[in-house]
């Protein structure tokens, strides 16, 4: 019994101490989780490393969030409910069900604070339909009258989820009529932006159509844009897609996405291209451009489903917001080491929203434990300096909680290499022969193929620019918009990050009585004074934009006249490539004459207007089409709230839609070394120290977007050059240019980081000229003298040798057709026979049977034994002449051990050679030479 006892105290022991740990676990647990969100960083690649100078460089990495503790936060969920016509039958009935089990799943897991709201819309839209009325005609410009369902709107608030109200509200649902998304989507926001300020918010958008009608302010059929309780006029064809329903729809839903509210859409039994309208609309909702290639998963809160399945997917989308809580204005703050920058500008990246999870198997009362997947993010840097460092001097992580900023130091880095940038490699292939045979005097015309290579080099900095003035009416009418239009043109234009990659200069003019220039493009300063664009906006805003009030000594003046030469002058002082765009904020009720706009509407610029009056039948709609201002650029404003959270949105992408990535343009050119050899004929631009330059035409690249490639545009750019030269007077036979290395195409590099770097070098093949003088018939040997008009020149023992008596006078003679006036040539005389002078050679023209030597001259060359001869006579150039070379030498009397004396003469690869030998008594007799 004693040792039974033992046995249960010890069982029972084991299992408190078991219990123990496990609780002491749960509590450890629970005690290193954070009662707030935090956050590690981590950075995982650059790419390209190593980089080129100039080159983007994108960061990558992953925000890691941290698990955290904290209460249920409030919610408000809007459901947007699509009742039109296409609705009826089966798709209402389960689209009913559907909605009803989502409440049912929300209060299932009691989550507090929790409020839902319905819009019901159709080509109308009603806030919580609580009854059923029947039906109502409506009227829609471009359709005419048709019904719709009429019914009894219960509130424009959000209702408890446990609120039997809501199930009344389903069961009313009637399908019939068009489809106006945009309507429910705008009647959604404005329950949300009425509700509660600190709850998490989320939409849930539903359609099984396209659109087919939208909201306008009257028959001038200007978009309805005001977040009201109202229900507008309506416009659109009724059936089949139409595209301004869609516009309107898209334009609306970008509220969603700048006011940071959750967004979910269902597409219902839904065509291809109902599917696609949709994705646009909820690409909206989210803040992700739409492109053709665009494909949206759940992942981004898009659904499509078919008949049957719509029950699961809003049971999805309701574990979807039970389990999420989003943490905000996640940002990444960062400063650059020397030599790095941000591409887009400044120092900040937003990432934006993190939704946290909840952690079911944590809940302990009220309170629950979050957790969220890793965020991967990246961003494009720019490198300036050669060399390897790391990237970041202070990184750091800030986000809102609780309606504060928090921030947290990153230890994080990584280390890039930049490398010199070589591009674009354009090279020079020969088009010529590569061995040219000439005569002399010929002109020899070289031909080059320019050949430039394609090349991959991303700079989302060379982008055309645009050159802004913005002139706002500062009368007293305007005392109630002043500051919302200071904080609109902050806010959406100065920090859009594609008009500040771009460089966008801002010129701010005001006028009421008079006109004022606040700042030109410059900031009024230097053109050169801002080398960081973050701190000219920065300026721009806070020394200039802030400063701007209205007028109190001149109330009511509108006097805009006066503002067009400050515009003038203002945008005359801009950048030359830039696009000039006047943006004109102000009343209706503006003076002018057609005189008055004369010179500024001859400039062309592109003008857009914002009018602060809820029509568009003023002076100042009409200065807008008088300085040919487009429609679609005019903006009428019926709420000044409506300034920032759209049109502005609006004019910012105007101006983006017309900046277009630059090519690129290089010129370059041939050097060449002449070597002294030849001389310029056509085609050389200059000639300095024998390298000659020939100017080749503008090579222009512009960007293919298909390929991702800068290519030549071979329309624009002459991918030929050639120019000619020929010998120098003189030069004969095979003639080169000079070292290989001064031989080259050189042209300036895309990028450079010094002025010693500038140019790039690319060496070209040059051809080998021969130049052969029209020489023919040389003959040399003992000059016989002249018969009747025939030379005699006896050449039979040339080879073997004449036998030339002791001491006797020998008379050479060398004849030959020159067709040409010039010629160098050699005369190589037996050393033992002394060498020959120029003035001991004397040359002569035969004409006729008479030897002529007027104009004929012979001289030396610097080089021994080389010789050259002129003609100067009436005769063409080209003309053939008959030359005589005449020269004599005494025989010696004794030749030692050899008695044989040979000359040569030579003219380019022609030759001739004479050998005379000493008369020995036991030879023949001696051939005794001629007399001349």
């Amino acid at each position: 019994m004693k040792k039974k006892k033992i046995k249960i105290i010890s069982l029972l022991l084991s299992f408190f101490i078991i219990i123990s740990f496990i609780t002491f676990e749960n509590i450890n647990v629970r005690a290193q989780t954070s009662d707030k969100p935090d956050f590690d960083v981590v950075i995982e690649s650059a790419t390209p490393n190593p980089a080129l100078l100039g080159e983007d460089i994108t960061i990558k990495g992953k925000i890691i969030p941290k698990p955290f503790e904290t209460t249920v936060p409030p919610k408000e969920i809007v459901l947007v409910l699509d009742v039109s016509g296409s609705m009826e039958g089966n798709r209402i009935k389960q689209l009913k069900e559907a909605v009803k089990n989502f409440i049912n799943k929300m209060n299932e897991n009691k989550i507090q604070n929790l409020k839902i709201g319905i819009v019901a819309y159709s080509s109308i839209a009603d806030f919580n339909p609580i009854q059923n009325l029947g039906e109502k005609r409506v009227y829609s410009y471009g359709y005419g009258y048709h019904n719709v369902t009429s019914y009894k709107s219960y509130s424009s608030s959000f209702l408890n989820a446990n609120d039997s109200k809501l199930y009344q509200i389903i069961d009313s649902l009637s399908p019939l009529g068009g489809t106006n998304i945009g309507e429910g989507i705008r009647k959604a926001i404005y329950m949300l932006q009425n509700g509660n300020a600190s709850a998490n918010k989320a939409i849930v958008l539903m359609t099984d159509g396209e659109p087919t009608f939208y909201s306008v302010t009257n028959s001038s059929l200007q978009k309805y844009m005001i977040i009201n309780n109202n229900s507008p006029e309506i416009a659109g064809q009724g059936t089949g897609l139409d595209n301004k329903a869609l516009d309107y729809a898209r334009d609306i839903a970008k509220i969603i996405n700048d006011s940071g509210y959750n967004a979910f859409s269902i597409g219902y039994e839904m065509s291809d291209r109902g599917n696609e309208a949709l994705e646009k609309i909820h690409s909206s909702m989210i803040g992700e451009e739409w492109n053709s290639n665009t494909k949206l998963t759940e992942q981004e809160g898009f659904y499509k489903t078919s008949e049957g399945a719509i029950d699961l997917v809003f049971q999805k989308i309701a574990s979807e917001i039970i389990n999420s809580y989003p943490v905000n204005d996640l940002a990444l703050n960062m400063e650059f080491n020397e030599g790095f920058s941000l591409n887009i500008g400044g120092n900040t990246v937003n990432i934006g929203t993190v939704n946290y999870k909840k952690d079911d198997s944590s809940q302990n009362g009220d309170k629950i434990i979050y957790k969220a997947s890793p965020i991967p993010f990246e961003f494009t840097i720019k490198g300036s300096e050669e060399g390897s460092n790391f990237v970041f001097e202070d990184l750091n992580l800030s986000y809102s909680w609780e309606d504060k900023t928090q921030r947290k130091p990153i230890y994080e880095n990584i280390e890039v290499i930049i490398n010199s940038n070589e591009l674009p490699n354009i090279s020079a292939k020969l088009l010529s022969e590569k061995n040219i045979l000439v005569k002399t005097n010929e002109e020899i015309t070289l031909e080059y193929e320019i050949n430039p290579s394609s090349f991959k080099f991303t700079d989302t900095n060379n982008a055309s620019s645009n050159d802004v003035a913005i002139i706002i009416d500062t009368s007293m009418d305007m005392k109630e918009e002043i500051s919302i239009i200071k904080n609109a043109v902050f806010n959406k234009l100065l920090s859009n990050n594609i008009l500040k990659n771009t460089k966008t200069h801002y010129s701010l003019i005001t006028y009421s009585n008079k006109s004022s220039i606040v700042t030109d493009l410059y900031n009024n300063k230097n053109k050169d004074y801002y080398k960081d664009y973050n701190q000219y906006i920065t300026d721009l805003n806070d020394k200039y934009l802030k400063n701007i009030t209205t007028d109190q000594e001149n109330p009511n003046a509108k006097n805009i006249k006066v503002a067009f030469p400050n515009i003038i002058n203002v945008l005359k002082e801009g950048r030359k490539d830039a696009g000039k765009t006047l943006i004109i904020i102000g009343n209706e009720k503006v003076s002018y004459s057609l005189k008055d706009i004369e010179e500024i509407k001859e400039k062309g610029y592109n003008i857009i207007t914002l009018s602060v009056e809820n029509n568009q039948s003023g002076n100042l709609y009409n200065l807008h089409k008088d300085l040919n201002g487009k429609e679609e650029n005019y903006f009428y404003i019926q709420d000044p709230n409506n300034i920032e959270n759209s049109i502005m949105n609006k004019v910012a992408d105007i101006l983006i839609s017309g900046i277009r990535l630059n090519g690129y343009e290089f010129n370059p050119e041939i050097k060449l070394n002449l070597a002294g050899n030849f001389e310029a004929v056509n085609g050389i631009e200059k000639f300095e120290n024998n390298i000659a330059t020939i100017k080749v035409p503008k090579i222009i690249y512009n960007y293919n977007s298909k390929t991702g490639l800068y290519e030549v545009d071979k329309e624009k750019s002459n991918l030929k050059v050639s120019f000619t030269i020929k010998a120098k007077a003189g030069k004969s036979g095979e003639l080169a240019f000079g070292n290989a290395n001064d031989n080259k195409l050189v042209y300036e590099k895309l990028v450079y980081k010094n002025e010693s770097d500038k140019y790039k070098y690319s060496l070209i093949y040059t051809p080998k000229i021969t130049v052969r003088p029209q020489v023919k018939n040389l003959i040399h040997g003992l000059f016989n003298g002249i018969e009747g008009n025939s030379i005699k020149i006896d050449n039979s023992m040339a080879e073997s040798g004449f036998s030339i008596a002791a001491n006797s006078t020998i008379t050479y003679g060398a004849s030959f057709i020159l067709e040409g006036n010039e010629l160098d040539f050699s005369l190589k005389v037996d050393p033992r026979l002394q060498g020959i002078k120029a003035s001991e050679i004397r040359a002569y023209i035969l004409e006729g049977s008479n030897i002529v030597d007027e104009g004929v001259t012979i001289e030396s060359i610097d080089e021994a034994n080389l010789f050259k001869l002129n003609i100067k006579d009436a005769k063409p150039s080209s003309a053939e002449r008959q030359v005589l070379l005449l020269y004599k030498r005494k025989m010696l009397d004794d030749g030692g051990d050899n008695n044989t004396f040979t000359n040569e003469i030579k003219i380019d690869d022609l030759k001739q050679a004479v050998t005379v030998k000493l008369y020995n008594p036991d030879n023949s007799k001696p051939k005794l030479p001629d007399l001349f």
